[in-house]
């Protein structure tokens, strides 16, 4: 396999999507669904992952540019992905019906 030696980043800043002069931005994972990043003093941030419209950085959706998500920093410095709220809810209910069946089921 081959392996990057380069530093790569998940976070970066540019002025001009057209010349994609990118500078690497620093930021912490919180969690694998929130990260906090640093004031950038570009004009665009830039997140590796792949677009999703639920990245939301503050309250901005990425910008439908490209194949990553984009924005054009306005505030904010926690980027989270907003459906993770759902899909939790949705876990625990079906854990808990899981849990429940298995109860009905062993006291058979």
């Amino acid at each position: 396999m081959l392996k990057n030696k380069h530093e790569a980043s998940k976070f970066y800043q540019a002025n001009d999507l057209e010349k994609l002069d990118l500078m690497p931005l620093k930021y912490e994972k919180l969690s694998l669904v929130k990260y906090k990043i640093n004031i950038p003093t570009e004009k665009f941030v830039i997140f590796t992952e792949n677009y999703n419209k639920n990245w939301q950085l503050g309250n901005q959706k990425p910008l439908q540019l490209n194949a990553v998500n984009t924005y054009e920093f306005k505030e904010g410095q926690i980027l989270i992905y907003k459906r993770f709220r759902a899909y939790l809810i949705s876990y625990i209910i079906s854990a808990l019906v899981f849990a429940y069946l298995l109860v009905r089921l062993l006291r058979r």
